[in-house]
């Protein structure tokens, strides 16, 4: 995938990327409720992300965002260099 490109409809291992990011923001803000039930983030400190399968692409909570207002659409999809992927929502 190319870098500094928004999220393209191309195939990775058969699943189109945009497939992979949404599943990857799911997992990724689910994961995140997980923080909160075992007490392990205080306030908005502390985070999970997770790396698009086949893709130089992860997933991340957006900073300062309550754990209780997080949903698999607000989580930012980043590049490999941590530059938010234009025209992504999050």
């Amino acid at each position: 995938m190319a870098r500094n490109a928004a999220i393209s409809s191309e195939y990775v291992d058969g699943v189109k990327v945009e497939v992979a990011v949404a599943r990857v923001r799911a997992e990724v803000a689910s994961l995140h409720a997980e923080l909160v039930r075992y007490g392990l983030v205080v306030w908005t400190g502390g985070n999970v992300s997770g790396r698009v399968p086949g893709a130089d692409l992860f997933v991340i909570k957006p900073s300062g965002v309550s754990y209780d207002e997080l949903a698999p659409e607000n989580m930012i999809v980043c590049d490999l260099d941590g530059r938010v992927v234009p025209g992504t929502p999050g």
